[in-house]
């Protein structure tokens, strides 16, 4: 659906600012197993929403073996704890 507002205005006043963006932080396992656990909460298609509803990404019995594997594959690695 397309917006039917199309209004001009001017601006007084235009001030930019030089800020820096940061990353989001990184996943540990405790916190890539929870959002593995909700991944449906942050899908913007309502239906694949709809069908990720309470199930999230894996199963409990999987999700532990998803993570092996893809430090396996090299996708990401476990770094040591100080």
């Amino acid at each position: 659906m397309r917006s039917t507002y199309r209004r001009k205005v001017k601006a007084d006043e235009v001030t930019v600012k030089a800020n820096e963006t940061e990353p989001p932080p990184r996943y540990s396992e405790a916190t890539l197993l929870s959002a593995m656990e909700g991944a449906g909460k942050m899908v913007d298609d309502e239906e694949l929403k709809a069908a990720m509803a309470g199930r999230g990404l894996g199963t409990p019995a999987t999700r532990a073996q998803i993570i092996e594997n893809l430090i396996g594959e090299q996708y990401m690695h476990r770094e040591a704890v100080s």
